[in-house]
């Protein structure tokens, strides 16, 4: 990184030579008068008498950190010498000079030794200068002051080994430093290195990819000065076989039919044939054509029943063949809802405890609300053209009270994409490990241990053994996170479809393990910021649920680009997201804008652009009703950027109530959104679940545009984006006059803070 530095005049030596550099050209800096010789200062200045050149060699020159290189100064003057030149350089921080001889009485040279210390800034392409000086001022010659072109080389580079592909194998240096094995990163002094891979029994290597390539087993290689990541690649030679379905998810009518096809991929000469077994809901009936398979592919019809609801219905197919591992893969069939409406069913069976919702009600158009009994975690009801839906979600003493007016086609899309899907779960169990090769715990690196909605985050290197608590139940991914600035030492692990016992003993995680990786930056670059600082967060969403970022930065200032730590393509599966959330606020002030968008590959090669809308204005909130409680009514005039959505959202205490609706429930962007908590006590909801006068509440109001379905509950595709902006404030109490709102942050459906310095806490459309 090359630093600036600030230029201005002055009479101490340091300012005369930084307004040399800032100048160019040689010109007195210290108030000289510019007559021949000896001026009435007494001091030298340029004249007839005093002129020559300053010259340098050579004029590239690279230094290794903590090592040193020479130039050659010469001085070639004509005419009589002013007297003793001293020898001066502007040079960048952690590089010093020393001159042999530091001064010459007339024309002559001087050996420069250049010395960079062992933590200078990595350098490409600087220019310093360099100056001759008598007294106080710079003796003026002819031309420019002479430069150098300074590269500075890290004297001990990172290199970085992920081990991919379907087989197995290790890799090793020469020098030592890594093996990998256990080890899969080092340090080492600049010079070529040589990586060896060695297959293990039943594998081959298949490439080197990154800063080593070819398919030898040997590769030899420079290292850069920053990110030396090498890909190694074995393949199995053992028989074995994988399944994939296309479409997935398959969306089939009720009463109709659909087709999905089965590929099954042969691996190493496996040729014998794999029967299918077929595991589905009840009203969904699948038949595999064939159901033993020889050849790569079958057919697979579903049929939904004429009464079955919309929804969410999960599909296991499994394959079995001799000699090869049983594969099994999961086909969600979804039901849609006609345009016109029809039953829709909630299916909470396969959520976390706490994701099932306590109380749930319907209203069918602008009819009244009806409460919805759960039959085995399933809430069945029947809408219009559109509709609402409202739950309440416990977890300890916290409620969650959310109502969504929208289309009965995008209610049975959220219904169809799995209630449990949408907000990173949490639940009741714990598990035990060790962490081990994380980096060090500090205020810029926290490794960062994830399932789901629960996370376990290192803050001393005195232990590393943990407990994760809060884990939700079912299938999830696990997430190991270590993210520096510096991403050539970042350090990432996913382990998936884990499904551990409560209290269970985890085999260790260890960062510099074959299953971890160097996760590569994607880079960002904000637009129409207008002055705001901006914070990034992201986190992923995989085919076992969402989970809490994974790497966050906040407080970045008002411009330039930002990254975020991603995983590589090869370690991306079908349906894995990057949720990528940045938000933009101004030091002062209530307003905030943010863009959220879902990623499945990561642009790791060229800044992606993200343009934020336009600010908001009209936003307020009032009260409707005290009773039979606190009814709040949001209000924001709607702009046109933001016309798919609205959100309004309030905490108090440990309840959390929120109201959104859709364009398409209003029919279109209304002038002005309104969003009302509705009276839902007929319908059976406990006022104790409510919001209460007289409290504090900390209250939003957003506006969205874009792709809102995938961020409120429907399936994430891949590239969708919603564009927000809003405000949101806290108040000692409300009162019934318009209170503007300030929003500083985003949270999710279970939490919201009071206003605080620019912040990440969760999306609020999520």
């Amino acid at each position: 990184m090359q630093r600036s530095t600030s230029v201005f005049c002055g009479a101490t030596v340091a300012r005369v030579i930084a307004c040399l550099v800032a100048a160019g050209a040689f010109s007195a800096c210290g108030g000289g008068d510019g007559s021949s010789g000896v001026g009435p200062d007494g001091k030298v200045h340029q004249g007839v008498g005093v002129s020559g050149t300053l010259s340098v060699s050579p004029t590239d020159v690279t230094i290794v950190q903590g090592k040193t290189a020479t130039v050659t100064l010469t001085l070639s003057l004509k005419g009589p010498s002013p007297g003793t030149i001293t020898f001066a350089s502007a040079l960048t921080p952690g590089v010093s000079a020393s001159y042999d001889p530091p001064s010459l009485s007339g024309s002559g040279s001087t050996t420069v030794t250049l010395t960079a210390a062992s933590n200078a800034d990595i350098l490409s392409g600087a220019t310093p200068y360099f100056v001759g000086f008598v007294g106080k001022d710079t003796l003026l010659l002819d031309g420019l002051a002479p430069h150098i072109t300074l590269t500075v080389r890290n004297a001990r580079p990172s290199i970085s080994v992920i081990k991919a592909g379907s087989g197995a194998g290790t890799v090793t240096s020469t020098p030592a430093g890594i093996n990998c094995g256990g080890s899969c990163s080092g340090v080492f002094d600049l010079g070529p290195i040589t990586l060896s891979a060695a297959p293990a029994a039943g594998s081959v290597l298949t490439s080197w990819s990154g800063v080593c390539v070819g398919t030898a087993l040997t590769c030899t290689f420079t290292p850069n000065d920053f990110g030396n990541i090498v890909t190694a690649t074995f393949t199995s030679t053992a028989p074995a076989m994988s399944l994939a379905a296309s479409p997935s998810p398959v969306s089939v009518q009720a009463g109709g039919s659909a087709t999905s096809t089965l590929t099954l991929t042969r691996v190493n000469g496996f040729a014998d044939a794999a029967t299918l077994a077929i595991s589905a809901p009840a009203g969904i009936t699948v038949s595999a054509n064939p159901a033993s398979v020889t050849g790569t592919t079958s057919t697979l019809t579903i049929n939904a029943a004429a009464s079955l609801p919309a929804g969410n219905y999960p599909v296991t197919i499994t394959a079995t063949g001799t000699g090869v591992a049983q594969q099994s893969i999961a086909l969600p069939v979804q039901v849609p809802v006609t345009a016109g409406g029809g039953s829709i069913a909630f299916n909470y069976a396969s959520c976390d405890a706490t994701q099932i919702p306590i109380w749930f009600a319907v209203q069918n158009g602008a009819g009244a609300w009806t409460r919805v009994s759960p039959s085995n975690n399933t809430f069945t009801f029947t809408l219009g053209p559109t509709g609402a839906y409202a739950m309440v979600t416990r977890s300890g003493a916290d409620t969650v009270t959310s109502v969504t007016y929208a289309t009965a086609t995008e209610i049975a899309s959220i219904a169809a994409a799995s209630p449990c899907g949408s907000d990173a779960a949490t639940g009741t169990k714990r598990i035990n490990g060790t962490m081990l090769n994380a980096s060090t715990a500090n205020q810029t690196v926290s490794p960062t241990i994830i399932i789901g909605g629960a996370q376990y985050t290192k803050t001393s290197d005195s232990t590393n053994a943990f407990s994760l608590t809060g884990i939700p139940s079912g299938s999830r991914d696990l997430i190991v996170a270590s993210i520096h600035s510096a991403a050539n030492i970042s350090r990432m692990l996913i382990r998936r479809s884990t499904n551990y016992a409560n209290n269970q003993n985890i085999p260790t995680l260890d960062l510099n393990s074959a299953e971890s990786f160097t996760p590569p930056l994607s880079v960002l670059t904000p637009l129409n910021l207008g002055g705001d600082q901006f914070s990034l967060e992201a986190s992923l969403i995989t085919a076992t649920g969402a989970s809490v970022p994974y790497y966050s930065t906040t407080f970045l200032g008002a411009g330039g680009n930002t990254a975020f730590a991603a995983v590589p393509d090869s370690l991306l599966r079908s349906g894995d997201y990057h949720d990528i959330f940045i938000s933009a606020a101004p030091a002062t002030g209530n307003d905030y804008r943010a863009v959220e968008l879902l990623i499945h590959s990561a642009n790791i090669t060229s800044p992606t652009s993200v343009s934020f809308g336009p600010r908001v204005s009209g936003i307020a909130v009032t009260t409707i009703s005290t009773t039979p409680y606190l009814r709040l009514r949001g209000q924001a005039a709607s702009q046109g950027t933001y016309t798919a959505g609205a959100l309004a959202r309030s905490e108090q205490g440990n309840r959390v109530v929120s109201v959104e609706v859709t364009a398409g429930y209003a029919g279109t962007a209304p002038a002005t959104w309104t969003l009302d908590i509705p009276d839902l006590t007929t319908a059976g909801y406990d006022p104790s679940w409510a919001l209460k006068s007289g409290q504090s509440i900390a209250w939003e109001v957003d506006e969205a545009g874009g792709d809102v379905l995938p961020f409120i509950g429907g399936n994430p595709t891949n590239n969708a984006q919603i564009t927000i902006a809003g405000a949101r404030q806290t108040s000692a109490t409300f009162s019934v006059s318009p209170l503007r709102t300030l929003r500083r942050s985003r949270g999710s459906k279970t939490q919201l803070r009071a206003a605080a310095p620019f912040s990440l806490i969760g999306s609020p459309w999520r």
